[in-house]
C-alpha cells in the first residue's frame, strides 16, 4: 500500500510542477481510502454487484436494441424512458386494482 501512496504522491507533485489541471476526483478520493478504512473500518455489506447489474440493465440492454451507430445515446435514453413508462403504468394499474 505504501507503493501506491508513493505513486499517488509522485503524480500529484508532477502535476503541480507542470502547472497542470489536477482535476481527477477519483484519484484524489483513493488517496483517502487507507486513512478512512483504518479510522472507521470496512463498510459492511458493500458490494459492487448492484452497480454492475444496473450497468447491464440500463446500458448494455439498451445498447443491444440500438442500431449501434454514432447516434446511439438518444436511442438508449428513449428505450429506457419507454421501459420506465411501462413500469409506471403497471404500478398504476396495480394500485387501481
Amino acid at each position: 500500500m505504501n507503493a501506491w501512496w508513493d505513486y499517488i504522491s509522485h503524480e500529484i507533485d508532477v502535476s503541480k510542477e507542470l502547472d497542470a489541471d489536477f482535476n481527477f476526483p477519483k484519484i484524489y478520493l483513493k488517496s483517502h481510502w487507507v486513512e478512512q478504512i483504518c479510522r472507521y473500518g470496512a463498510l459492511q455489506r458493500y458490494s459492487a454487484e448492484s452497480h454492475e447489474q444496473a450497468h447491464k440493465t440500463y446500458l448494455k440492454d439498451s445498447w443491444n436494441v440500438s442500431n449501434h451507430n454514432l447516434n446511439y445515446l438518444p436511442q438508449v435514453i428513449t428505450f429506457q424512458r419507454r421501459i420506465l413508462c411501462f413500469e409506471i403504468r403497471e404500478l398504476n394499474l396495480q394500485a387501481l386494482a
